[in-house]
């Protein structure tokens, strides 16, 4: 049975870290939501239909549906859970150029920004009453496609440091300048 003022914690700080996303991802200047970053990676857009894609794969898993496929091996699974998964947790890094599974690589776009954000923040929010519903029940879990069966605190954790890592690659808006008084 999971601490209930651990559970509160970690699924506000999740709440939390969704609403930030959103937030910032609403600021995304309107030329930039569906660029592509000057480094090749995922624009803003693609960033929160991966996250979506995430949530949606996470809860079909809490409804007995096919969830995310484990891609390594026992030995390995377990090595990168005493290691990673630990310093992760622990540390609140998420490491760069982790790779995201096939089922969760975005299209191409281009995506409308408040349809995918709809869509991200009610993935979010089903996956979270789903995964509160069934916290304490036997053989609860979500799975990672490297770490294997998380336990739901660790699941719910691992969730919200996905999205804050995610929420560090939106560009943000230049912040509008103080009007300056006209020289005369």
């Amino acid at each position: 049975m999971i601490d209930s003022s651990r559970w509160k914690l970690a699924d506000d700080a999740h709440r939390m870290a969704i609403a930030a996303f959103i937030d910032a991802a609403r600021a995304v200047p309107d030329d930039r939501w569906n660029a592509s970053r000057t480094d090749g990676k995922w624009s803003p857009a693609q960033i929160a239909e991966h996250l979506r894609l995430s949530y949606a794969t996470l809860r079909r898993e809490l409804e007995g549906e096919v969830g995310f496929r484990v891609r390594v091996g026992p030995a390995k699974r377990l090595l990168l859970r005493l290691t990673v998964l630990r310093r992760m947790l622990r540390q609140r890094v998420f490491p760069q150029g982790a790779p995201a599974t096939r089922e969760i690589r975005p299209g191409g776009g281009p995506f409308e920004r408040e349809a995918t954000l709809a869509g991200l923040a009610g993935e979010a929010g089903a996956f979270g009453e789903r995964l509160t519903a069934r916290r304490d029940e036997r053989g609860t879990h979500v799975t990672h496609p490297f770490f294997g069966a998380l336990d739901p605190l660790q699941g719910l954790e691992l969730c919200a440091l996905h999205v804050d890592h995610h929420r560090a690659q939106l560009p943000v808006a230049p912040a509008p300048r103080e009007p300056t008084a006209a020289k005369a």
